[in-house]
C-alpha cells in the first residue's frame, strides 16, 4: 500500500558528509547535537526563567525548579553564515495534550522562535514527553463550549499552525512517539517530518502512530487540513485516511507521505536534522527566503481566504448534538481505557 518511498535506517541518509553519532540518551543525544553546531541558549516565556541550560524555571518562592511546557532552544551555527537553529520542545504533562493555555504557551514559543527571523536559519518542533510528540487536543475542552471559547481555542490553534508554515526557512517536526490529531498538525506545518522507528527487536512499546484521528472522535476534518494532508499525500490516499481517523505507523506513514525520513533512534534522528539544517544554512538567506516564501503562498493564500467559513463550520460542527455525543462518548472509552490507580 502506498508504494514507492524508501524505508530510511541509516542516518547516513539525511546527514552532511562527515558528520558522527549523538549520544545515546534521547535528551542527551540533543543536547550533545546542538552543541556539535556550536554554543546553546535558552530563552524563556516569563520574567521567572532564568536558567538558561535545561528548560527549567526558578520560582522567586522557593528553590524548586519547574519543568516549562514549552522552551525555546538557539543552536549558535558553527560555519561561516550567520544566525543559529531554533528548537522548541513541548514538555506538557499529559502527553502534551493542548487546551487553552497549552496553546497560549505554545504561540508564544513559536513568536519567540520567530521573531529574530533574519537570525533564525530552521526550526525545529520537538517533545521530551516519553512516547509521545503530541496526542492533539484534550477532548474535554470542546464539551459544553461557548461560541466565545471555542473562537479563542480555533483561532489561537490556526495561527500557530499558520506561524510555523509561513516561516520562511526549513522546519522539522521531530516525532519519537505517537502524533495524534492537533499534535500531528503542528507535524504538518513543518516543511519536514522525521520520526524514530526502531527495528523490531529493539522495540520495547508497541509502534507509535501518527495521523488525523478527529472523525474518530467525532470531529470533522477542516477545509485548509484536507487540503495540506492531499498535498503530503495524494487526493486518492486522503480519501481512505481521513474519513475513518486512521492512524499509521512508521512504515505506513512513510509510504503514505506523511512522514519524510525514518531513524532507529532519536539520537540518530536528532543529530541527522540539526546536521542537515547546518548544510542548508550554508546558502544565500535571502534567496532561501524568498523561494520558500514563494512555495508555501499558494497554499497560505488558500488557508486565509477559508479562514472565516472555517470557523463558522468548524463551530456549527462541534456545538451540534451528535459531535458533543460523540465526544463525551469517546472521552468516555478513553477514561475506562485508563489503569485504575
Amino acid at each position: 500500500m502506498y508504494a514507492g518511498r524508501r524505508l530510511v535506517h541509516a542516518t547516513v541518509a539525511f546527514l552532511a558528509p562527515g558528520r558522527g553519532a549523538a549520544a545515546a540518551a534521547t535528551e542527551a543525544g540533543w543536547r550533545g547535537a546542538l552543541a556539535a553546531i556550536g554554543p546553546t541558549f535558552v530563552r524563556r516565556l516569563s520574567a521567572t526563567c532564568r536558567n538558561e541550560s535545561d528548560g527549567t524555571s526558578n520560582n522567586n518562592n522557593n528553590n524548586k525548579k519547574q519543568k516549562q511546557p514549552f522552551y525555546v532552544t538557539f543552536g549558535k551555527l558553527d560555519h561561516s553564515s550567520a544566525g543559529c537553529i531554533a528548537t522548541i520542545t513541548m514538555s506538557n504533562p499529559r502527553a502534551n495534550t493542548f487546551d487553552q493555555d497549552s496553546l497560549d504557551a505554545l504561540n508564544k514559543a513559536v513568536g519567540l522562535a520567530t521573531a529574530a527571523e533574519k537570525d533564525v536559519r530552521g526550526l525545529v518542533l520537538r517533545s521530551d514527553v516519553d512516547g509521545f510528540f503530541s496526542s492533539g487536543f484534550d477532548l474535554s475542552v470542546f464539551q459544553d463550549i461557548t461560541h466565545a471559547e471555542f473562537m479563542r481555542l480555533w483561532t489561537a490553534s490556526k495561527a500557530i499552525f499558520r506561524r510555523i508554515h509561513a516561516l520562511p526557512v526549513p522546519s522539522v517536526a521531530a516525532i519519537d512517539g505517537h502524533a495524534l490529531g492537533l499534535g500531528f498538525v503542528f507535524a504538518m506545518a513543518c516543511q519536514l517530518r522525521c520520526m524514530v522507528h526502531p527495528e523490531p527487536h529493539e522495540r520495547k512499546k508497541k509502534p507509535p502512530l501518527v495521523g488525523l484521528n478527529e472523525v474518530a472522535v467525532g470531529l470533522p476534518v477542516p477545509e485548509w487540513l484536507t487540503l495540506r494532508f492531499r498535498h503530503l499525500t495524494t487526493p486518492r490516499i486522503a480519501e481512505d485516511l481521513l474519513p475513518t481517523g486512521a492512524m499509521l505507523p512508521a512504515d505506513r506513514a512513510l509510504e503514505a507521505g506523511l512522514v519524510d525520513r525514518l531513524f532507529p533512534s532519536s539520537a540518530a534522528m536528532h543529530d541527522a536534522i540539526l546536521a542537515d539544517l547546518s548544510r542548508r544554512a550554508m546558502v544565500p538567506h535571502e534567496a532561501q527566503k524568498q523561494t520558500i516564501g514563494l512555495l508555501r503562498s499558494e497554499y497560505l493564500a488558500r488557508f486565509d481566504a477559508c479562514n472565516e467559513r472555517d470557523n463558522d463550520f468548524f463551530w456549527s460542527a462541534v456545538s451540534s448534538p451528535a459531535t458533543q455525543a460523540a465526544i463525551t462518548s469517546a472521552l468516555a472509552r478513553l477514561k475506562a481505557k485508563k489503569p485504575s490507580r
